[in-house]
């Protein structure tokens, strides 16, 4: 462990679009942070980018590695829970990319394993700093003048797209912008409102290719107040991220 003078050691597991893009910069901006370790496949992409980052072909070896404080998992989503309870079980602290699990209950044994382990395990959240984000969460909170609450609060997005397929290369990948459309973006609303009362939701295939669900509707009912939550992998662009329909002033 690193006395408090001494910089945060930080293992980078997965050196794709996310880690390369998001994660790296993120941790070398960051005072007091040190890129000591990669576990990437793409060893000479690591080294032109982090020259004096420790390369390692071994994600287990990087979570575990004897120099290292926090580690940073930006790999496919399967390998989110395995790597974070080796890491936590070596006693290192971790941010795992979302999903932070596939299932509920991984995530509470996670939790649990961080609070055995006197260890910090946590989410990286960057989507709660989006612009559209932070502009909606004002005006809904007050922020601006207002013609009275909210009943219906319409959200919808759009995942990363590719050159092939609608942005799908391949199982995985498709699997990913899925996971993109349903948790990332229905994680805002919960920030907003909280937990719904009730939920609904349809989920199609659209594309005929489509390995898994690319399209989705899902109602949060909050009583007087309604959140949908709509996105599909075969929308272009050009849509209104969030929309408001409040009632009408009266007098």
């Amino acid at each position: 462990m690193t006395l408090a003078t001494d910089p945060i050691r930080v293992a980078l597991i997965g050196f794709g679009f996310v880690g390369k893009t998001f994660h790296a910069p993120l941790i070398q901006s960051v005072p007091g942070l040190e890129l000591t370790v990669v576990s990437s496949r793409h060893r000479e992409t690591v080294r032109e980018i982090l020259p004096e980052a420790q390369v390692l072909g071994n994600p287990e070896e990087a979570a575990t590695h004897a120099d290292v404080d926090l580690v940073v998992i930006a790999s496919p989503n399967e390998t989110h829970v395995p790597l974070a309870t080796a890491a936590l079980s070596a006693g290192k602290n971790v941010i795992v990319d979302k999903p932070f699990t596939i299932t509920l209950a991984e995530a509470r044994r996670l939790g649990e394993l961080s609070r055995a382990k006197q260890r910090l395990v946590s989410v990286f959240q960057n989507r709660r700093w989006d612009s559209e984000f932070l502009g909606a969460r004002a005006i809904i909170r007050g922020g601006t003048p207002r013609r009275g609450p909210a009943l219906r609060i319409t959200h919808r997005s759009l995942p990363p797209r590719g050159p092939e397929n609608g942005g799908v290369k391949s199982p995985v990948q498709e699997r990913a912008c899925v996971t993109i459309l349903d948790l990332i973006w229905s994680t805002k609303p919960l920030q907003l409102f909280g937990l719904p009362e009730k939920v609904s939701a349809s989920l199609v295939r659209q594309r005929p290719y489509a390995q898994t669900d690319d399209w989705f509707h899902v109602l949060l009912d909050y009583g007087r107040l309604q959140a949908i939550l709509h996105g599909s992998l075969m929308v272009a662009g050009g849509i209104l991220a969030w929309r408001s329909t409040e009632p009408a002033a009266v007098g």
